[in-house]
């Protein structure tokens, strides 16, 4: 099982990963993602060529500086030779006046021939940051042969980038013998080393001028990228419109809605798709106009059928009691036709079939419906007619019917038809009741010899059931809107540790004299005034309440609750439960839902697809008075319940009835099976209450262990049952019901 819950796990975090990228990849826009990728690319080959002018030229600035320096050591080597001249006083004046003419330059220093610093020029731009520098290194200037540099440079950035350069100082003599006795010819020259000149130049200067023109370049390089960017988009944006403005017409049609308009631009790519989308649109609609007429056309007749017509009739119903007019419904059955049927072939009684539908249609007015019910049985609505005018028609019918002839095979054969009548008169006719009336009529038009039409009776039970009714439906409004009704709650109780475990909410109205009114009392008549769902919302919202301040002191308290069929058929009942839950702050696992074996099977794969969808969000199901309806395991085993209310005529009389017995050992068994826990309800004593709990059962209720009361209160019970306790399948149940919920 733990295996289970991993793959459980691991399955809902890829579908929540799944959903998210689906929810990303529908807010992503095409114009800004190419946006995004043009912005990129020229970002990029932006940011490549400001760093490669900005490296380029500083090693240009760089290397300027460097050619000056060796030709102002060139100048500085002839300029500095009076500086090694012993008798020359004005050499420092001289040296200093020949500095001043540079901005470049920081300092200059001279060496002697050992390393010693002789004279030193600084110019106060800075240049005394820079220590002089050592007498070995000028030594390799003057070690390193004639035909390689013999400058040193040196680049150094301090508080502003420096250069500095250094060449030591030859001297040059020619060898002579004699004052006049050299050789002209000849090409020896001495060279004696006489010192080293450093010379250290700024060329800050040059940089910032590098900076403020390369900030200019990319101040001019972003405007005209935003510009560019902005027309880009424009442009895009004016191409593109079109195509977002197919969004709409995609999402209508996703939803199944075919009547939209599309508009398109001038371009082949995006024409060709709304033409696209036309053409899917109107097949759509073609599809769906044929699908109808098949789904709502009788293919004998042409004629809506049966399931169309109890569409056409609900709808009538709705418009009769909306405006107060009433209508009627005729049911029209052939007389003879199994006869003519039998005896001239099957193909005879197609044709008369048409001939009678055809017949029909003439014989109505235009606003009114014919429909075929089935065999040789129709239907016919009357819109907006009294009793008189529906009785003229029956009669023009059944006339004209009976002057129709069919000739086959020589014979002359007579439609004839009998006709049942009944009025709709409002919102209590339920089409399957106006039916049911209409087709009585008709079998009363058949006894009294056929041919003729006969409109139904309303008999004095159901006149005092109409009469009833207007009155309970005044009270259950009245109820609804003053909170007349009352809550009470009956204790579920643990058999084996006698412990309350839930609460079950039950339902009572206060009448005029302070009496208090069951629900069989009154809730028939909430079912047929279609007022149930209204009953059901009012106890869930009161109930869930109740539960939230009684949950503040007990928070492990948890109520059942009831719900009708109208009320968990509903497609919002889901949305309208979380929306409560969620406003009184009850969590969903406080509640266990209560639905009766009718609801369950009248529509298994809808009912599967409801109870999951709650399930998964943490409430529990429970099966209510199981065995006293279809009693189907089967769909103990294809719905996610967690509870089997075992219905109390299999309790009541557990201790006499061995057969009984029988049967709720068999339901706790198979309850078992499907991790299923049983309720048994209607438990009388502890004889009873003990045999439950041999036979298996988890949970009782019954007066016995508490009666309804207005307050929630705990049942009072003996010791617990010496008996040796079975092994449950309850605390695997959650984890089941969420792998069926999936």
């Amino acid at each position: 099982m733990r295996h289970w819950n991993g793959a459980i796990r691991i399955k809902r975090a890829a579908r929540l990963w799944f959903a998210r990228a689906v929810a990303h990849a529908r807010r992503r826009s095409l114009i800004g993602e190419i946006l995004t990728l043009q912005l990129a690319v020229a970002t990029v080959i932006g940011a490549l060529a400001f760093g490669g002018i900005w490296w380029a030229s500083t090693l240009v600035i760089r290397d300027h500086m460097r050619t000056w320096g060796e030709q102002w050591l060139d100048d500085l080597d002839e300029l500095g030779t009076p500086l090694y001249i012993a008798d020359d006083i004005e050499k420092y004046p001289r040296a200093e006046a020949d500095l001043d003419r540079f901005d470049e330059i920081l300092f200059v220093r001279y060496y002697s021939e050992s390393g010693e610093q002789i004279f030193a020029e600084l110019t106060g731009r800075g240049g005394a940051a820079m220590a002089p520098l050592e007498a070995a290194r000028l030594g390799e200037l003057a070690g390193r042969p004639q035909d390689s540099p013999r400058h040193l440079v040196d680049t150094a950035f301090l508080d502003k980038p420096v250069v500095r350069i250094a060449k030591p100082i030859w001297a040059q003599s020619v060898p002579s013998d004699g004052l006049l006795g050299f050789d002209p010819s000849s090409t020896a020259v001495d060279e004696t080393l006489m010192g080293y000149v450093e010379l250290g130049l700024d060329f800050s200067r040059y940089l910032a001028y590098e900076v403020r023109a390369t900030l200019m370049v990319v101040a001019i390089g972003a405007g005209v990228l935003v510009l560019l960017t902005t027309a880009f988009w424009l442009i895009c944006r004016r191409a593109l419109l079109p195509l977002s403005a197919l969004q709409a017409p995609l999402r209508r049609l996703a939803l199944g809605q075919t009547d939209f308009s599309v508009t398109t631009s001038g371009h082949r790519e995006i024409v060709a798709v709304a033409n696209a989308l036309r053409a899917t649109a109107s097949a759509l609609d073609e599809r769906d106009q044929k699908l109808t007429h098949l789904a709502s056309r009788d293919d004998l007749t042409g004629l809506p059928n049966r399931a169309a017509f109890h569409d056409l009739l609900g709808r009538e119903i709705e418009s009769a009691a909306e405006h107060g007019h009433t209508s009627a419904l005729l049911f029209v059955d052939l007389d003879q036709f199994k006869y003519i049927n039998d005896s001239l072939s099957h193909g005879v009684g197609d044709r008369v079939l048409k001939l009678a539908a055809d017949r029909l249609k003439a014989s109505v007015r235009p606003g009114d419906v014919v429909a075929r019910f089935g065999g040789d049985e129709f239907v016919v609505l009357l819109r907006c007619v009294g009793k008189r005018e529906a009785a003229a028609i029956c009669g023009d019918l059944v006339d004209r019917m009976q002057g129709e002839s069919f000739f086959e095979g020589g014979r002359s054969l007579n439609i004839r038809c009998s006709i049942g009548a009944t009025m709709i008169r409002g919102s209590r006719d339920k089409p399957a009741k106006l039916l049911s009336r209409a087709d009585t009529a008709c079998y009363q038009a058949k006894s009294n010899g056929r041919n003729q039409f006969f409109f139904y009776k309303v008999s004095s039970k159901e006149i005092a059931e109409i009469a009833a009714d207007a009155d309970w439906c005044q009270r259950i409004q009245a109820a609804l809107k003053q909170d007349a009704f009352v809550l009470h709650y009956q204790p579920i109780v643990n058999i084996r540790t006698r412990e309350t475990a839930y609460y079950e909410v039950l339902l009572r109205m206060q009448l005029d004299d302070g009496e208090l009114a069951f629900p069989g009392a009154f809730l028939p008549a909430a079912a047929r005034l279609g007022l149930t769902a209204d009953i059901d919302y009012w106890v869930i919202r009161q109930s869930l309440r109740s539960l939230a301040a009684l949950r503040t002191v007990r928070r492990d308290t948890c109520f059942t609750l009831n719900v009708s069929g109208s009320t968990f058929d509903r497609s919002d009942f889901c949305r309208s439960l979380e929306m409560e839950l969620r406003a009184t702050g009850v969590p969903p696992d406080a509640i266990i839902i209560e639905i009766t074996e009718q609801i369950a099977m009248r529509s298994p794969a809808a009912a599967a697809t409801q109870m999951a969808e709650l399930v998964e969000r943490g409430c529990r199901f429970a099966i209510d008075d199981f065995g006293s309806g279809y009693c189907s395991y089967s769909y103990l085993k294809n719905l996610p319940v967690a509870f089997v209310k075992i219905d109390g005529s299999f309790v009541a009389n557990l201790a006499e009835d061995a057969v009984d017995q029988r049967i709720v050992a068999a339901i706790a068994e198979v309850a078992a099976a499907t991790e299923c826990e049983t309720i048994a309800e209607h438990v009388k004593d502890h004889e009873t209450l003990g045999l439950l709990d041999g036979l298996g059962v988890a949970y009782a209720q019954g007066y016995f262990l508490g009666r309804p009361s207005a307050e929630v209160k705990a049942a009072t019970l003996p010791a617990p049952l010496a008996v040796a306790a079975k092994p449950r399948a309850s605390r695997r149940r959650a984890a089941v019901l969420r792998q069926r919920s999936l």
